[in-house]
């Protein structure tokens, strides 16, 4: 390192060149228009080229049609929030390969490319190929988990890789990478309940119980008070005076709802409101899932209510994780109850999950009623 930065700390131009050429993954630098700055071998190999390209180029060019609104949005609001996100990225090389990479993109802070978007991403293909085909096969249940070990512990593995090897990164940026380790370990954990779930084969060893809702819905709520907070997304959460008792397992109760949210945080993906009502009658509880995004169109809502392996439609509107409202649905419907999905009447989308009322919660919720009264 040269002696203009001994004793100080990295700028993020150096800590960029570190990365460039040390990290196992390939790396980019984009103005939020997309146009490439600099990237690092492994870059321009997924692009198909042999080298840095000699004229101006737009990252935009190597992506499939549905991802590049995606991408300008995205690029737009790490740019202007300064905040990372991590998405998925579908492209097709120059040479007509088609690679599906998982990137985490970051606002540049600081030297000659401040204001300027880096991304490292990870070749996900194979991961993605492996999904694919076992979506539907449920004797491959074990396989589906094993690929969602997989691909969050080779992102793991790279930003472990890139923490052993860069004994120079200030401490403000290993700090950063500990974060996305965490965060990948927490998803990796969540994807395998998502899975599990899905393919029939989860087992909460919870006996179902009589429980008041709003309690599961407040403590759902609390878990997600951190990621919410950091998009900027206000979740409000609306329900009777009285206790709305229901038996059966919070657990379930609480996995559908946090899927839901989840969806909605995505989709809104930063700066919004999540609106959540609480509805009770005598067959059926409902709970009601508003938020304030961009309307959803009739094509869109069947988008969404059919089987689907697609986590984007093709105007970008719908970004949240599909699989998350399945899980979501098909713990629902184990319930005896369903998922309802229709758009809000200004904009947004609004998701009610209606769940069939017991004879033993009924009389409960009956009995809290009349205490209330008297």
């Amino acid at each position: 390192m040269s002696n203009g930065t001994e004793g100080k700390q990295m700028d993020s131009a150096v800590f960029g060149e570190l990365i460039q050429h040390w990290a196992a993954d390939a790396v980019y630098v984009v103005d939020k228009g997309g146009a490439i700055k600099s990237g690092n071998d492994k870059m321009w190999s997924f692009l198909g080229l042999n080298q840095p390209p000699e004229t101006k180029t737009n990252l935009l060019s190597y992506f499939v049609d549905e991802e590049r609104p995606i991408a300008l949005r995205t690029w737009q609001l790490v740019a202007d929030h300064r905040k990372s996100e991590r998405v998925i990225r579908r492209l097709r090389s120059a040479k007509g390969d088609s690679k599906v990479l998982s990137v985490v993109e970051s606002p540049v802070l600081s030297g000659p490319d401040a204001n300027m978007i880096v991304g490292i991403a990870r070749d996900v293909t194979e991961e993605a190929n492996i999904e694919e085909k076992l979506w539907g096969a449920q004797e491959n249940a074990q396989a589906a988990l094993e690929y969602a070990v997989r691909a969050s512990m080779g992102l793991i593995k790279g930003y472990v890789f890139s923490l052993n090897k860069l004994d120079a990164m200030p401490a403000d940026a290993k700090n950063r990478f500990g974060r996305i380790v965490a965060e990948e370990i927490d998803t990796m954990s969540r994807n395998i309940d998502n899975l599990l779930m899905s393919r029939g084969n989860y087992n909460s060893n919870e006996e179902s119980s009589v429980f008041d809702l709003s309690d599961v819905i407040r403590e759902t709520v609390e878990v997600h008070k951190n990621e919410s907070e950091r998009r900027q997304i206000i979740i409000q959460f609306t329900g009777p005076e009285n206790e709305i008792n229901f038996f059966g397992q919070s657990l379930a109760i609480s996995r559908i709802l946090g899927n839901l949210i989840d969806f909605m945080i995505l989709r809104l993906t930063h700066s919004g409101q999540i609106d959540i009502e609480l509805r009770d009658s005598d067959e059926y509880v409902e709970i009601a899932l508003r938020d304030n995004g961009e309307i959803a169109s009739q094509e869109q809502l069947e988008w969404l209510t059919r089987s689907s392996k697609s986590n984007v439609d093709a105007t970008g509107v719908m970004t949240g994780s599909k699989f998350d409202f399945d899980v979501a649905r098909l713990l629902s419907e184990s319930l005896g109850g369903g998922i309802l999905a229709r758009a809000g009447e200004v904009n947004g989308l609004e998701l009610t999950v209606m769940l069939p009322r017991s004879l033993y919660s009924t009389i409960q919720s009956a009995g809290s009623a009349e205490q209330s009264v008297i």
